[in-house]
């Protein structure tokens, strides 16, 4: 490992992650001096004091702020952001505001850390330097605005010989009263400054004028004759002799109070409900969604949720009146917020019903033990109105679940359970009967079947064309792996994969795709005279494996081709606890004329820098972007985000999930090179492959 980094700061509270990136940086690092503090301020007060590390490693959630905020510290060095859970739009965030990566919390993820940090590094210095040229036109267009929209906004200019500030006559209208003098220093400036902006507002004037920084911008508040603050955009730019200090410094200052205040209150509006400040039910229930999903698909750690109802609330609002009954509500909401961590979540999920998402728990009893801890709390007296209520609540509690696929199927089984606890009356939590039993019998039987159908090769493979975008001509074509069942139907292998990952079975699932390729292959080699140009996918148990390699070259000895025919795609998610397995393989696919795809793109929540430190020759934009793209202003953008991305990247995108014209139409018209799916061509089995590559596909 490279010893270039020298200094890594760790902002994170919780010890055991804290170990274990010490541990990893000691291992594969041990040069690199690591520090680490458990909070927000600790860490500012660590970069103010002129310790200044080569990356910071921060966790989204601390116990006095969000280790996102020391972004706007603008710290020379990159920034990597944690979180114990995905999100798409706190990923996005964190990207938007300078965030180097953001990575979702996983062992393997900060055992990994070092890799991680080192790239990031790299990248952060990569964008630096293009930064610095993009910066240089971005600042001419910004004066030429500027001196076009001077009239709006105050013009400063500063003699920093003299320290003389000149203000432009905006300036009493804005933020000054006639009579009184307007700053002519710039420290008479700094005390109209909010005392919580002053500091950065300070570094970032200092570090424009020590050169670190190519203008100056920054968005504070100024006090108003009137006592209040108000937002602004102050934008500068030093003037310097050759090779010498700035001697003057000029600029604008926009007032953007509106704009402020609308941004964070839509933001708040659009994930909290308006009485207790707690997320409402939609967001509550999109967090639950990406749950249920991850647990479907990693089986991780089991999970709960509780719906809790207020009981006798109605009566509360009759008694008392409709705004006791909001205060009560907001009381209720407090008690209920301070027995969380930091990991769980609560939502107002409308009238008198509250939703918590317990993550994670040990199991049911753990679930029941809180419910009862917290019923206990809810239901201490409470003084109203000059009264003192008896609050009461039920709670039902269901467990995360084989079956449950989709959140509302927990939903249903918790709101089951409040039901059950409400008509028993003295019991007032109940947990959700698991019918499990006939689903155990159904899967055990399944992976009996399973088991058989490998040793009997049971299995083909449809072949799915990726075509060009427009037009439909055929660049390649993926493996669909199919299981033909005992009634002589075709399974596809969203009915088989699920059970062989969690049984073990799917690297065999793998290796028997592979093979069955690489036969055909094999046979159009001879019949044709040429390659057809294939894809497989491989899941994470597979790429672990030692034997991959081995693995590999065996289905190219046996395909009996020299040319670059195979590719192998790869999930987001199946990187995640594997990626430095795989990656000592990695040189080692090239000589092998293996390609390397990144499959169901942005559907993942990990590392951006799987895009930099593998050699990714084709990016497959997730198919959930691809069916909402025409509906979905914001998976749109994702989708033209990806694009811009890949284009940078000089990366071919095939757009997955293309089911309709239109949605065909748009893709080109946005520039994907690449699409596949129905409305383009269905998968076929061999000899229907072998009919297009002799007399050409149908034009669609």
């Amino acid at each position: 490992m490279s010893p270039r980094l020298k200094v890594v700061l760790m902002v994170d509270d919780e010890p055991d992650h804290v170990e274990l990136v010490r541990r990893a940086f000691r291992a594969k690092m041990p040069e690199t001096d690591f520090f680490a503090v458990p909070s927000f301020s600790e860490a500012v007060n660590l970069l103010r004091s002129g310790t200044l590390p080569q990356v910071i490693l921060a966790d989204w959630r601390l116990p006095d702020g969000e280790g996102v905020g020391l972004l706007d510290l603008k710290a020379p060095c990159p920034v990597i952001l944690f979180t114990a859970f995905g999100s798409e739009r706190l990923a996005v965030e964190a990207m938007k505001r300078g965030a180097t990566d953001y990575v979702v919390k996983s062992e393997s993820a900060l055992s990994d850390m070092p890799h991680i940090a080192e790239r990031a590094l790299d990248q952060w210095k990569t964008m630096q330097q293009k930064e610095s040229v993009e910066q240089a036109l971005r600042e001419s267009e910004e004066r030429f605005v500027l001196a076009a929209n001077g009239s709006n906004d105050v013009v400063w200019d500063w003699d920093i010989a003299s320290d003389f500030l000149f203000l432009s006559p905006r300036w009493i209208a804005m933020f000054g009263q006639e009579g009184v003098p307007q700053p002519r220093t710039m420290e008479e400036w700094f005390k109209l400054v909010h005392p919580q902006d002053v500091r950065r507002l300070r570094a970032s004037l200092l570090s424009h004028l020590r050169g670190e920084s190519p203008h100056f911008e920054h968005e504070h508040r100024i006090r108003s004759p009137r006592g209040d603050y108000r937002w602004t955009l102050t934008r500068g730019l030093a003037v310097r002799r050759a090779g010498g200090p700035p001697y003057r410094m000029a600029g604008s200052l926009t007032e953007i109070t509106l704009r402020k205040n609308m941004e964070e209150q839509m933001i708040f509006n659009a994930f909290h409900d308006a009485l207790t400040g707690l997320y409402n039910r939609a967001i509550f229930l999109e967090r639950l969604e990406h749950r249920t999903k991850v647990w479907q698909s990693q089986r991780d750690h089991p999970f709960a949720l509780l719906l809790l109802d207020v009981d006798r609330f109605k009566f509360i609002n009759d008694s008392f009146g409709h705004a006791a009954g909001d205060t009560f509500l907001q009381l209720m909401a407090g008690r209920m917020s301070k027995r969380l961590r930091l990991t769980d979540t609560i939502a107002r999920f409308g009238g008198d019903d509250f939703a918590i998402l317990l993550d994670p728990v040990t199991g049911m009893e753990d679930a029941l033990m809180f419910a009862s801890d917290i019923r206990r709390d809810l239901c201490e007296p409470l003084f109203l109105a000059a009264q003192t209520v008896y609050p009461s609540v039920t709670i039902g509690v269901a467990l995360s679940r084989e079956h449950d696929s989709r959140a509302q199927d927990l939903v249903q089984s918790a709101d089951s359970a409040l039901h059950e606890a409400k008509s028993k009356g003295s019991l007032r939590i109940a947990a959700s009967q698991d019918t499990a039993s006939s689903t155990t019998r159904g899967r055990l039987k399944l992976e009996h079947d399973i088991r058989r159908a490998i040793a009997c090769r049971e299995f083909a493979i449809a072949y799915q064309p990726v075509a060009c975008l427009p037009g439909g001509e055929i660049k390649h074509w993926e493996c669909l792996l199919r299981w033909r069942r005992s009634d002589g139907e075709w399974a596809p292998a969203s009915e088989f994969i699920p059970l062989a990952e969690d049984v073990g079975l799917v690297a065999e699932l793998d290796h028997l795709a592979l093979t069955l390729a690489a036969e055909q292959q094999r046979r159009w080699r001879r019949s044709l005279g040429m390659d057809v140009k294939l894809s497989v996918n491989l899941s994470a148990a597979f790429l672990s494996r030692p034997s991959l390699l081995d693995s590999l070259q065996q289905t190219l000895d046996l395909a009996g081709s020299p040319e670059q025919w195979l590719s192998i795609e790869i999930t987001e998610r199946s990187l995640i606890g594997c990626l430095s397995l795989f990656e000592h393989a990695v040189p080692k696919l090239s000589e092998l004329n293996i390609g390397v795809w990144l499959d169901d793109f942005g559907a993942g929540y990990s590392s951006l820098n799987y895009l930099a430190s593998l050699p990714v020759q084709m990016l497959k934009i997730d198919s959930s972007f691809t069916s909402r793209m025409l509906e979905s202003p914001r998976s749109q953008a994702v989708v033209k985000a990806i694009l811009s991305m890949a284009g940078s990247l000089d990366i071919p995108v095939v757009a997955e999930g293309v089911e309709t014209r239109r949605q065909a139409e748009k893709l080109a018209e946005l520039g994907c090179p690449f699409g596949q799916g129905y409305h383009l061509y269905p998968p076929v089995f061999a000899e229907n492959v072998e009919s297009v590559l002799r007399h050409g596909p149908s034009v669609r």
